[in-house]
């Protein structure tokens, strides 16, 4: 055979081949249209908004907008022209500030996104700061030594304050102030490593230590945001051990095995939420961080009181192995998308405006919102999953919204053991 016969054949072949592919492609897609329809049906199903319960009162807001516009009005005094290099990152910082202004702000999680904005402008004006007084790299200046040592100094006087009336807004305001303060102390300490590193970017590290000093000052608003009087650090405890009690008798009996070897979605349920909120956990007698140490054992007290529903079937990550079918038919899936939401709805109705029911059912409408991702993919590469591809990532939509629906159920339960103590 010649050799231009032998090219011919072989471009004729691979030109059989690429048609026969695509068709096999427009097949699949052909025969998952009604899945597909089905999917489109379920992602239809409305989902609950559910706002941030952390308060941001006007006050923090106006505060907050006043520390960053100072802040960026004193670099701006230094760097001082336009013809500077430096003033276009002042030019971001105010553009950051103008387009937050607090009276313009509604509530819920707008106004994270504020306190948020408002801190990135502090960055843009810290490093902005940095770069007009210090070389890229080298010895520190004064200056910088001297904003490092305010952040440590603040911070070393810092007084938590856990007073309130209601125990659960002191779980959860008290554990985002938490958060608040963590995140300054891991920027003293990261700036600590910068400023005895001479080689370390001088302009990073004044975005470190002003960014921290920002936290600082959010933390104390949030703390000061709590409703009252009564110290309640002493409660902390109680209901730490009466959270894990329930954990304890909720978990001695589940079955952590579908079969030999098999995990159960109900230990696969519960490794995730360990991974998900800090792994190990100090009892609130022995952190400095005890509202958050309650939050937490809520959330997997939340869960817990939910596995039993998970218990006798095989977990997500074990499905792609076993011949084993969750989902019969994809007309179910609205049904239970609907299931977990009217568990969600009929939660919030309980538990009302109360911050810590709020704030577990934001984490229990993030698994319907996990499924509902799961499946807007298989919508939009539907000929990208072969069959047990495509069964599997129903499956596990399937396990989120039944995870949902279990866990919400569970929440008013979990409120009243906090706030009750009971």
């Amino acid at each position: 055979m010649s050799p231009r016969r032998r090219t011919l054949l072989t471009a004729l072949g691979a030109t059989v081949l690429g048609r026969t592919g695509v068709a096999y492609w427009n097949r699949r897609a052909i025969r998952r249209r009604d899945e597909v329809n089905a999917i489109e049906t379920a992602l239809d199903v409305p989902v609950p908004t559910i706002a941030d319960p952390v308060e941001v009162t006007d006050a923090h807001l106006e505060a907050a907008h006043e520390w960053a516009k100072a802040h960026v009005s004193e670099t701006d005094e230094l760097v001082g022209t336009s013809d500077d290099p430096e003033y276009n990152r002042l030019e971001n910082a105010r553009a950051g500030l103008d387009a937050h202004p607090p009276a313009e702000i509604g509530h819920g999680d707008e106004r994270h996104d504020a306190l948020n904005a408002y801190r990135l402008s502090v960055a843009s004006s810290a490093t902005a700061r940095g770069h007009y007084l210090e070389p890229d790299s080298g010895r520190p200046s004064d200056e910088l030594r001297a904003a490092h040592e305010s952040l440590g100094d603040e911070l070393e006087t810092f007084e938590r304050r856990y007073a309130g009336e209601a125990l659960t807004q002191v779980v959860v305001q008290g554990a985002h102030a938490e958060e608040r303060l963590g995140a300054a102390r891991s920027s003293h300490s990261r700036a600590d490593d910068y400023l005895a590193d001479d080689s370390f970017s001088n302009p990073v590290a004044w975005e470190t230590v002003e960014t921290g000093r920002y936290a600082v000052h959010d933390a104390d608003r949030f703390f000061a945001t709590i409703d009252g009087d009564e110290d309640r650090t002493d409660d902390f405890q109680n209901r730490y051990e009466a959270l894990d009690d329930l954990i304890e008798s909720e978990t001695a009996d589940l079955e952590w095995e579908y079969e030999s070897d098999v995990d159960s979605q109900a230990y696969d349920r519960w490794i995730d939420v360990h991974l998900s909120n800090s792994g190990d956990l100090d009892e609130p007698d022995d952190t400095d961080r005890p509202a958050r140490t309650v939050r937490t054992k809520a959330e997997r007290a939340t869960v817990a009181r939910a596995l039993s529903d998970l218990d006798h079937v095989p977990g997500w990550r074990e499905l792609a192995e076993l011949d084993v079918v969750l989902l019969e038919s994809t007309d179910d899936l609205a049904d239970e998308k609907r299931a977990a939401v009217d568990s969600i709805e009929a939660a919030r109705e309980t538990v009302g405006s109360d911050p810590l029911g709020v704030h577990l059912l934001r984490a229990v409408s993030r698994l319907v919102g996990n499924a509902d991702t799961t499946l807007d993919r298989l919508r939009s590469d539907v000929t990208e999953y072969d069959t047990d591809e495509w069964q599997n990532r129903l499956d596990r939509a399937l396990l989120n919204y039944r995870s949902a629906a279990a866990e919400a159920s569970a929440v008013p339960e979990i409120v009243d053991v906090v706030d009750d103590g009971e």
